[in-house]
This record gives structure tokens, sequence and C-alpha cells, in this order.
């Protein structure tokens, strides 16, 4: 993949099209509203969500170098536990290896395109397809809640809607797990899930 272009007489990165693989589908439910809009980036000044996609291991560094441009940025983490020399530690590790989200104007693209490890801006049809900010705040919910961790993705299966707890109405395909269950919610467009542990009694199976 190439991601060296020239933008106003400068090389940048360029923004990664989706469009070869069909429209993007960051799916937390069967919703088609949530999916990313496009379109409506192309005339809209107002400020929306754009997943950007890093370089290996730049997660945070760029995430640091776009706050210090004044720009808002959300990087998904999930915490671990590393052992050490005989001691325990806990990790904080980007949930999407390579990839966190901005908010911002199109016209502000180029403050992020230009930040050191920044590959490209997700885009469909060489538009940025902007992530609607309910699936941003469910994101920021799960991860807050510390009850997330990434998962082998998967696109089939049992799927349940959550009814009970502060995840009310997300849903997912369920996996066993002890007397726990996990609801792994996938995003089509990146190939890549995420898995949020809750109590059984707290999702009901779709038909």
């Amino acid at each position: 993949m190439t991601h060296n272009v020239v933008e106003s007489g400068e090389a940048m990165p360029r923004m990664v099209d989706l469009s070869s693989h069909g429209a993007p589908n960051f799916v937390f439910g069967q919703n088609a509203a949530d999916a990313p809009l496009a379109y409506e980036t192309l005339v809209s000044p107002r400020h929306c969500w754009y997943a950007v996609y890093t370089r290996s291991r730049h997660e945070k560094s760029v995430a640091e170098q776009c706050r210090h441009r004044g720009v808002v940025v959300f990087l998904p983490l999930y915490s671990v536990q590393h052992r050490w020399k005989q001691r325990h530690a806990e990790v904080l590790l980007p949930l999407f290896p390579s990839y966190l989200f901005v908010q911002m104007t199109l016209r502000d693209r180029v403050r992020v395109l230009g930040v050191p490890g920044v590959a490209s801006i997700v885009s469909f049809n060489g538009v940025p397809a902007a992530v609607p900010e309910s699936q941003i705040n469910l994101l920021q919910r799960v991860t807050t809640l510390g009850r997330v961790e990434p998962h082998v993705y998967l696109q089939s299966g049992r799927r349940v809607r959550v009814t009970a707890g502060p995840l009310v109405g997300l849903e997912g395909i369920v996996v066993a797990l002890k007397g726990k269950v996990q609801v792994v919610v996938s995003f089509d467009w990146m190939c890549r899930s995420i898995a949020v542990s809750l109590d059984a009694a707290d999702v009901q199976a779709l038909r």
C-alpha cells in the first residue's frame, strides 16, 4: 500500500481508500444509521470523528502529538498484566493496533496527516469516512468500564443484545466463558473485533 502523494506541493500520507473492499461497515448492531458517513463530510464544516491509521506502535505518540496540535483525539486502550523481573505491572495497550480516532473538520486534516507516525485517514471513494459519534461514545464507555479486550475477528455466530447495565442496547456475538459471557463486536471495515465481558443474565438472544 502506498501512502505518499503530493498535496499542496508537499509529500503527504494519502487517505486510505476502502472502496475496493466495499462500503466501510463500522458495525455495533444492525442499524444502518451507525455506518460511517463518507458523503456528508464532503460539504459539512462541522467537526466529525475519523479513523486514523498509524505506523506500527506509533498510536500513543501520534495521539500525544495530535493533542499538542489542538486536535481532539481518542485512543481506545485496554489493560493487561505483564510480569517483569518478579513483579506484575499493569500496561495499557491500544484496543485497535495502528488505529485511533480524531475529531476535526476536513479543513484540519493536514494538521493530522502531518503528524509523524500517521499513515493515512480511513476513507471511502476518496472521502474520509466519518465515524458516528454514538459509536465513539460506546467505545469510550466500554474502555472506561475496563471490561473490554481485543478478540479474534468474528463475522458469524449467535447474536445477543445487552438488556441491563450501562451497555444496554449493545449487540454482538456471544461467547461463553465460565459463568460469564463475552459479547464480541466486530468492525467489518477494518476486520477487527473486541470482546466485552458481561454477566450472562444481562444479555438476551436475538431471533
